[in-house]
């Protein structure tokens, strides 16, 4: 019997991400620590134009490491979010940072306006943030605000006679391109072709 002929996949440049999606970022060179830490399983290596589709589409698509940081996007998130993300997310990146070191998480989503980052370093959360637009509220503030926060922008108006500056999708991208990769701007990073590693996402995060 002939086998048939199975083509691996051809390393391609990375394709940007971001809007509408969440992702991990872990400072570390392995991605199979990343898989590991998120008990993923994995379904093979991927080019990035077709991974990040179906990252979109509830897959997850870790990245090979970008000048030090892995990434592991997926609409999959999500599903882990909802108006207490705190709970979830929170207990996520310090577990996950027992295991890594450094791990950040980022969502944004403009139609109901949902923007939400965070990270842990050593087991321990630095930082927490969700804003929901539609909802005129912040439902997560954990941490002191970091020098990236406060300098990123640009900002709704509305809140701010309070004294809260309220974010929108470009402050999220803005705040990820200073704590580690901003994802939207991958391909104007002269980076080199790579592989990706299509999985599935984990029935509950890490807690």
């Amino acid at each position: 019997m002939v086998k048939p002929d199975i083509q691996k996949p051809v390393p391609d440049l990375p394709i940007p991400f971001g809007d509408k999606t969440a992702w991990f970022a872990a400072r570390t060179e392995s991605r199979e620590a990343v898989v590991s830490a998120l008990r993923l399983s994995v379904l093979g290596q991927s080019t990035w134009v077709e991974g990040i589709p179906h990252a979109y589409n509830n897959d997850v698509f870790v990245t090979q490491p970008i000048n030090g940081w892995v990434l592991a996007p997926s609409w999959g998130w999500f599903k882990f979010l909802d108006h207490v993300p705190g709970k979830t997310i929170g207990p996520a990146l310090r577990n996950l940072s027992k295991a890594i070191g450094t791990v950040q998480f980022f969502a944004t989503y403009r139609v109901p306006e949902y923007h939400i980052w965070g990270f842990a370093s050593a087991g321990r959360l630095r930082r927490g943030y969700c804003y929901i637009g539609e909802r005129g509220e912040t439902v997560w503030s954990q941490g002191r605000a970091t020098a990236a926060e406060l300098e990123s922008g640009p900002f709704t108006e509305v809140g701010v006679a309070d004294g809260e500056l309220l974010p929108n999708e470009e402050s999220v991208m803005q705040i990820a391109s200073r704590w580690s990769i901003n994802p939207v701007e991958l391909d104007r990073m002269e980076l080199e072709p790579s592989l990706g590693l299509r999985c599935t996402p984990p029935a509950r995060l890490p807690a």
